[in-house]
């Protein structure tokens, strides 16, 4: 039952040893060279030395978002269903816009015929 299984769990006791300092910014992981092994890749869209060279003005500095716990929670699965001149997508995302550009260039395909 839910009430010796709660009462169960107040009994339990841990304890840690040999515990080191979380890592919980991305600063830590800088400072403590700690990240992961899969390899970044940049997806750079147009001419971004050039418009930044021609720019009459150029702002610069840093910024900081903090955690973002969905990020591991969205899976980026989507379901295709292809018609005659267009295909329906369904996709679980917060970023549509970006599904259907990727998609589009996997198919070499317009963006247009994309419906989603």
């Amino acid at each position: 039952t839910q009430s010796l299984a709660d009462e169960a769990a107040e009994k339990v006791k841990i304890t840690y040893t040999d515990c080191k300092t979380p890592i919980i910014s991305i600063q830590d992981a800088i400072e403590a060279s700690s990240f992961f092994s899969a390899q970044i890749v940049d997806q750079v869209f147009g001419d971004p030395d050039g418009a930044m060279a021609s720019s009459a003005h150029v702002i610069s500095g840093e910024i900081s978002l903090g955690t973002q716990h969905h990020i591991h929670m969205e899976t980026h699965a989507c379901l295709c269903i292809p018609g005659e001149e267009e295909m329906e997508i369904y996709a679980a995302t917060q970023y549509i816009d970006a599904t259907q550009m990727a998609i589009a260039q996997v198919l070499n395909i317009p963006e247009k015929r994309l419906v989603c």
